[in-house]
Parts: C-alpha cells; sequence; structure tokens
C-alpha cells in the first residue's frame, strides 16, 4: 500500500461570488499562504453550481494537501440572496478546516448586513469558545473573521443536499 505524504505548505481557499469583486477583495484582504486557491463564480453560473464546484474542488485540494489555514468567502452586493445556499456552502467548507482553519467572511459595504447574517448562522456550526473579529478594511469592505480553533462541532456529509 502507498500512503500518500500530505504537502507541508499552507493553503488558502479565496471564493468569490463575483469575479467583478476580485481587485476589490484582495485590497480588502489579501490571502497569506504559501498556497492559495481562487475560485470565482462566473456570470452565467448559477450560485447552486457554484457551491458544488466550490465544495468538490476544495475535496481534490484537501486529498493532496494538509489542512487548509483560512477559507476567505467574499460576498457580492450584486448578486441575488440565497441565504440558505450560503449557509450550506459555509457550513460544508468550515467542516473541512483544520484545527486551526479560519473562516473569514469578506464584502463590501453595501453587503454588510449579508456578512453578519451569514456569520451569525454558521457560528451555531464552530467549536465552542470560537472568537469572532469584525473589522473594516481601509479599502470599506467588511470582514469578518473566526479566532482560534474553529473546527465544526459536527460535520453534516450531506451539506449541501447530497450533491457531493
Amino acid at each position: 500500500m502507498h500512503l500518500v505524504e500530505k504537502d507541508p505548505r499552507s493553503i488558502e481557499l479565496v471564493i468569490l461570488e463575483s469575479p467583478a469583486d476580485f481587485s476589490s477583495a484582495l485590497a480588502a484582504q489579501p490571502p497569506t499562504a504559501d498556497q492559495n486557491h481562487l475560485m470565482a463564480r462566473s456570470p452565467e453560473e448559477s450560485l447552486r453550481r457554484f457551491a458544488l464546484r466550490v465544495f468538490k474542488r476544495t475535496r481534490r485540494v484537501l486529498r493532496a494537501t494538509r489542512d487548509v489555514k483560512r477559507i476567505s468567502y467574499v460576498f457580492s452586493d450584486s448578486e441575488p440572496h440565497n441565504t440558505t445556499l450560503r449557509f450550506r456552502l459555509l457550513s460544508a467548507l468550515s467542516c473541512m478546516l483544520g484545527e486551526r482553519g479560519v473562516l473569514r467572511l469578506v464584502g463590501p459595504a453595501e453587503a454588510t448586513a449579508q456578512v453578519f447574517n451569514c456569520m451569525d448562522n454558521v457560528r451555531s456550526r464552530l467549536r465552542a469558545g470560537t472568537e469572532l473579529e469584525a473589522q473594516l478594511s481601509p479599502t470599506g469592505w467588511t470582514v469578518i473573521s473566526t479566532r482560534r480553533g474553529s473546527l465544526p462541532r459536527c460535520c453534516d456529509q450531506d451539506a449541501l443536499g447530497g450533491a457531493a
């Protein structure tokens, strides 16, 4: 039997609901890991199809590398709001975070309420004692991050409704 060794580099996933927000989002909170994976939703892609693609690609990344250091999810204020699907995707992704992994939600000022509501919903899945940190970036974007260990209490294997 051949065992695959995990890559020792830190990994960060940056997920963009809208590619139009790319430069502003990176200016607000640039990735800091050794290896960064950017996943952007194309304009004609439904949020559901995008969520499935992100989930599957994240699983592939984790098969070849060690724990994800951070998952940054960038909201778009111009997209239709599907809070249920966002919550399911973020819950599934938080299950993939390592014990010290960080979940970071980032959004333009216009989406601040969405960012706070989403973190409030995902928060119930996080380990007891996980702290939250909210800040306003110099570029005007809202950034909310988990602090310390953010390993979820329980991971629902069917978090995306059986689509994995």
